[in-house]
C-alpha cells in the first residue's frame, strides 16, 4: 500500500446479501497506517431504528478510539416489537422491557448506558458518541432532547435526508 487520498473501501469480498465482508482485526491493524481515518461499519440493523447486539456482536477492534452508536428517533414511543427493534429478545433482556411495552426515552437511555447495550464491546478508553438519526424537524429535535437529558455520553443529532449534523455534547 501507499498513502491513499480520497475514500477507499476495503473488504474480504461481497456476501450473498450484497454486503461487504469485513476484515479481521489483524488485517485492519496492518493497513490503518496508510489512512488518516479508518471507519469501520460494525453492525447492521436490517433497516430498523434500533438494534440490540447479540452476545457475539458487535466486533469492535480493540484499538478503536471512537465508537459511534446510532439510534433512529423513529423508535421513540413505538411499541416494543419486531417491526421496530432488531434482535427484540436481546433488547428486552438488556432493558428489562416486555414485548408490547412502549419504547420511551427511559428504555432507550437504559439501552444506551447498559454494558450489554449500544456500546457493548467498545474499548473502555474509547470515546463513545450517541447519534440520534432521522431528526428532521423541531418536533423530533425535542424528542431527541428527552434522550439527551438522560445520558452523559457525547451526543449528536443527524438527518441524512436533510444533511443535518449537530453536536450537542
Amino acid at each position: 500500500f501507499k498513502r491513499m487520498k480520497g475514500i477507499t473501501v476495503i473488504g474480504n469480498g461481497i456476501n450473498d446479501e450484497n454486503k461487504i465482508i469485513g476484515l479481521e482485526e489483524e488485517k485492519i491493524k496492518t493497513i490503518r497506517e496508510y489512512f488518516d481515518i479508518v471507519l469501520i461499519e460494525g453492525d447492521g440493523s436490517r433497516g430498523l431504528p434500533i438494534k440490540a447486539p447479540e452476545k457475539h456482536e458487535p466486533v469492535i477492534p480493540s484499538f478503536s478510539s471512537i465508537v459511534i452508536g446510532v439510534i433512529g428517533i423513529d423508535s421513540l414511543y413505538k411499541t416494543i416489537n419486531q417491526q421496530n427493534i432488531f434482535r427484540l429478545d436481546r433488547f428486552c433482556t438488556i432493558t428489562g422491557s416486555k414485548i408490547g411495552d412502549l419504547l420511551d426515552e427511559y428504555k432507550i437511555a437504559k439501552f444506551i448506558t447498559s454494558k450489554e447495550g449500544l456500546f457493548k464491546g467498545a474499548p473502555d478508553d474509547s470515546r463513545k458518541i450517541v447519534v440520534i438519526n432521522k431528526v428532521d424537524d423541531e418536533e423530533k429535535k425535542a424528542l431527541a432532547k428527552k434522550i439527551f437529558d438522560l445520558v452523559q455520553y457525547e451526543f449528536a443529532i443527524s438527518s441524512v435526508k436533510f444533511g443535518i449534523f449537530e453536536r450537542w455534547r
